[in-house]
C-alpha cells in the first residue's frame, strides 16, 4: 500500500462533483495522425517497430540506399498540448475555456467535440503532426501552418487586450503551453507579463501550470530568456513548471549545468532546475515515475510502467490535467503527482483520457499495491 496514492484517493473520493473549477489555456493545436512504422509483414501479420532506437538504426543502414516504410495509422485525433490537456480535465468534469489555434476563421470541426465542459476562442489555423508511436516513445513530425505566426500581436488583435484580462480574471488557474513548438510564444509571454497581468484584479492566489515541450530546436538564450520570464510569472501566480526528462536536461544545459552525461540520474539536474528558475513547484515525468521538487525537498514516485501503451502521444499532457486537477482541490503537491501519474498512466494504457469515476479507480488501485 503506498501512502501517497492512498491519500490522493481518500480526496478524490470525497470531491464534490461536478466540479465548479475554471482553467484559461493556451495556445496551440494540431491535428495529429498517430501511425506505427511497420517493421515487417509474414503471412498477413504486422511486426511494428519496437523501440526509437531500432527505427533509427534501420534508418541509418538505408544511407545512400533510399527506402520504404509502410505506416500504419492508428487514429486521426485532436493534437496539441492545449487541446488534449483542455479534453482530459473536461472528461473529468472540469471547465476549460481556450484560446488556440483551432482552426480560423472557423473552428475546425475535430476541435468542435472537445468536450461539453470546454469554450474555444480559436485565433489561428491548426497545424498538422503525423507522430509515430513506439514501445518506449514517440517521433513527432509536424507542420506547424499558421501556428508559427501566433504571436502576442495576433492574440490581441483577435481577442482583445480586455478580455484577455477578463479570460485571467474569470479562471481559477491558467495553463501555458507549447512554448517550444511555437515561435511566437516568447513574444506572447512577454505581452502578458507587460500588458495583460499588470491589469488583472487577482481575488485569490492561482495556480500556472507551464510545459514547454520539447526545447531541442531552440538555443540556449532562448531557453534562458524563457527561464527569466518564467521567475517574472512567480510574481504573479504560483508556478508548477512540468518537464519531462529530455526537457529538463536541456533546460538545466542552457543555465550552466552539465547532467547530459548522466540521463538516468535525473535528481541533481531537477535539483539544479529548480535552483535557478525558482518556481512554486517542479515536477519530472518519467517512464517509471516522477520527481518533485517543493520548498519541502524533492520526492520520487513511482507510477504504473505501461510496457504495451495503447497510445503514447498525449500522455504528458494527461498527467498535466491529472496535476491541475489535484491542485484545484487542494491537495498537496505530494498528493497531487499521484493524481497525475494515475491520469497519465490510465491515458497510455487505455488509449483514452480517464472518467473521473475511472481515475478513482485506478488511483485506488495503484494504492493498493497494484503499480
Amino acid at each position: 500500500m503506498h501512502p501517497l496514492y492512498l491519500s490522493a484517493y481518500q480526496k478524490l473520493s470525497k470531491a464534490n462533483t461536478p466540479f465548479s473549477h475554471k482553467v484559461a489555456v493556451g495556445f496551440d493545436g494540431f491535428i495529429d495522425t498517430i501511425s506505427k512504422p511497420i517493421l515487417s509483414v509474414s503471412g498477413g501479420e504486422k511486426k511494428y517497430f519496437p523501440s526509437i532506437t531500432s527505427f533509427g538504426e534501420h534508418i541509418l543502414s538505408k544511407a545512400s540506399l533510399s527506402c520504404c516504410i509502410e505506416m500504419d495509422t492508428i487514429t486521426k485525433k485532436i493534437g496539441g498540448n492545449m487541446p488534449i490537456y483542455a479534453s482530459a480535465l473536461s472528461s473529468f468534469g472540469v471547465n476549460c475555456d481556450c484560446i488556440g489555434a483551432l482552426g480560423y476563421p472557423k473552428t475546425h470541426e475535430l476541435f468542435l467535440n472537445l468536450g461539453k465542459n470546454i469554450k474555444i476562442t480559436s485565433i489561428a489555423e491548426a497545424g498538422e503532426c503525423n507522430a509515430l508511436e513506439f514501445d518506449d516513445g514517440k517521433v513527432m513530425l509536424a507542420d506547424n501552418k499558421e501556428v508559427n505566426h501566433l504571436d502576442f500581436r495576433l492574440l490581441r488583435e483577435r481577442v482583445g487586450k480586455d478580455k484577455l484580462i477578463q479570460w485571467i480574471e474569470e479562471n481559477d488557474a491558467f495553463a501555458l503551453f507549447s512554448w517550444s513548438e511555437l515561435p511566437g510564444m516568447t513574444s506572447v509571454w512577454r505581452g502578458f507579463l507587460d500588458e495583460i497581468l499588470p491589469g488583472v484584479h487577482f481575488q485569490k492566489e492561482k495556480y500556472m501550470i507551464i510545459d514547454i515541450s520539447d526545447c531541442s530546436k531552440r538555443p540556449p538564450n532562448e531557453i534562458r530568456e524563457m527561464g527569466e520570464m518564467m521567475k517574472e510569472f512567480g510574481q504573479y501566480f504560483k508556478v508548477v513548471f512540468s518537464l519531462n526528462l529530455n526537457e529538463n536536461l536541456l533546460v538545466s544545459s542552457a543555465f550552466g549545468g552539465n547532467f547530459a552525461g548522466d540521463p538516468k540520474n535525473p535528481e541533481a539536474s531537477g535539483q539544479f532546475v529548480y535552483e535557478a528558475l525558482n518556481p512554486h513547484a517542479l515536477v519530472i515525468h518519467l517512464l517509471d515515475g516522477v520527481l518533485l521538487y517543493e520548498a519541502d525537498g524533492h520526492t520520487f514516485l513511482p507510477t504504473k510502467r505501461i510496457v504495451s501503451p495503447k497510445i503514447s502521444t498525449g500522455g504528458g499532457d494527461n498527467f498535466n490535467a491529472g496535476l491541475s486537477l489535484a491542485l484545484l482541490m487542494d491537495m498537496e503537491y505530494k498528493e497531487a503527482i499521484a493524481v497525475a501519474n494515475a491520469t497519465g498512466s490510465f491515458y497510455v494504457a487505455n488509449g483514452k483520457s480517464a472518467t473521473f469515476q475511472e481515475l478513482l479507480s485506478y488511483v485506488s488501485d495503484m494504492a493498493m499495491g497494484s503499480i
